[in-house]
């Protein structure tokens, strides 16, 4: 069976992901590990000092890792930031020179195809339309599926990163901020609302990411690393997050290291997205696009 490992270069976190896979799902995990860089630490026009060394050594232990296994196919990927930051190509040719890794800056809608082929390996099909969306650093990517088919797909510079360093300038977040970056979303965001109100569409599936926090919140497991939700689970997280301050968040073990900032905004974007479509489910996913580059061709 072969053997194919993927390099997520996300803004803010590296997955490295070995597997065996068959032509239509993912067969057996082999190895999983996360480094987080933080490559938008101080905005994502360019990759600092420190975030850069950063990527370059997660990129060298990867390296290393990869050399304990036999593998038929690799792939790396850069997604927003290296989309974005003006030094990402001389990242890129570090990485190369360093690793002999080649990395692949992919666009957004293709990133939403490859999440899209991820998430079908988990969720059922479903007899009503269903919106994906994926909450990275520097983007967001929403995917539309009707009839169990990629209906309409974006994706929007409004990644966590992104929005914290923009948004969140209090501690716990002000209601002028709130308010700012409910209507900077708003605006962002028409493209979707029209899409919305030409295929109404009430399913809401979040890929991994901030989504898996909420569910360890919730102390909600996996089944099939996939689970349900009511918009009602949510709200009395969100409402938390909202009142809280960086320590009451750094104490609490269920969210990461990584997101203790960040997810002050992101489920305040969760939320301007389940109002805009009035959700009346949720369905977390724990499969995103890594796990569809894993299976080859994006949809």
């Amino acid at each position: 069976m072969p053997i194919n490992a993927v390099i997520d270069l996300g803004t803010n976190t590296f997955h490295l992901i070995i597997a065996e896979v068959s032509a239509e799902k993912i067969e057996k995990i082999l190895y999983r590990e996360k480094r987080y860089v933080r490559l938008a630490e101080n905005g994502i026009e360019e990759i600092d000092a420190p975030a850069y060394q950063r990527g370059l050594e997660a990129m060298n232990h990867y390296a290393q890792v990869l050399k304990q296994f036999k593998y038929d196919h690799l792939r790396a990927f850069g997604t927003e930031a290296l989309r974005v930051a003006k030094n990402a190509l001389t990242f890129i040719e570090d990485v190369r020179e360093q690793t002999g890794i080649e990395v692949a800056i992919i666009h957004g809608l293709e990133e939403a195809s490859w999440i899209h082929k991820g998430v079908k390996q988990v969720i059922e099909p479903q007899e009503e339309p269903y919106l994906i969306m994926d909450i990275g650093g520097g983007s967001c990517e929403f995917v539309l599926v009707v009839n169990n088919e990629v209906h309409w797909s974006h994706s929007f510079p409004i990644g966590v990163s992104v929005l914290h360093h923009a948004y969140h300038h209090s501690d716990p977040i002000s209601e002028y901020d709130q308010l700012k970056l409910e209507a900077y979303l708003t605006e962002t965001l028409d493209p979707l609302s029209l899409q919305l109100k030409r295929q109404a569409c009430k399913i809401l599936v979040g890929s991994s990411g901030t989504f898996d926090t909420i569910l360890d919140l919730l102390h909600v497991p996996l089944q099939n690393e996939s689970a349900n939700l009511k918009p009602a689970d949510f709200y009395p997280i969100h409402d938390w997050i909202l009142t809280s301050i960086l320590s009451q968040r750094e104490a609490k073990k269920e969210i990461p290291e990584e997101r203790v900032e960040y997810i002050v905004v992101a489920v305040v974007l969760i939320r301007q997205v389940l109002h805009m479509m009035a959700a009346k489910s949720i369905i977390i996913s724990n499969y995103a696009m890594k796990e569809g580059i894993l299976l080859g061709n994006p949809d």
